[in-house]
């Protein structure tokens, strides 16, 4: 279990550190306020499920925008821990940008990100599954 956590927290690092090195694109997003924000993403596509990941991770909209993107796009098993890293980093720089977590100390902030990291996980390997 501690190697694990390990070997995920070194994939975290060496994908934050190669994400933030890569040129992004600014996407049109349109949030909960009544103005559309900009936000930076890797995947312009994914700018509306990076919002509700910063803002409602754990909502059936979140999960069921996610199932309807990994079903259209056939992400494989191989490249879904990257993906999520990559919309995880970017709802992360998201909620900084919105001062969504003031306050939150880093183990909450740890603990949340694993949690929506395991969420996201299960449930594209559950349309992973289905799909193959």
């Amino acid at each position: 279990m501690i190697l694990r956590m390990m070997i995920l927290m070194i994939t975290l690092l060496l994908i934050t550190a190669s994400s933030m090195a890569q040129e992004t694109k600014t996407a049109r997003i349109t949030s909960t306020e009544s103005k559309p924000e900009p936000i930076e993403s890797v995947i312009p596509e994914l700018a509306g499920i990076v919002v509700l990941c910063a803002t409602e991770p754990q909502s059936e909209k979140f999960k069921q925008q996610w199932r309807n993107y990994v079903r259209r796009h056939k992400v494989s098993e191989t490249d879904l821990g990257v993906l999520i890293f990559r919309i995880i980093n970017d709802a992360e720089a998201y909620r900084g940008n919105h001062r969504l977590s003031r306050g939150e100390s880093p183990d909450a902030s740890r603990d949340r990100r694993a949690k929506t990291y395991r969420s996201m996980h299960d449930t594209a390997m559950a349309v992973i599954r289905k799909i193959g």
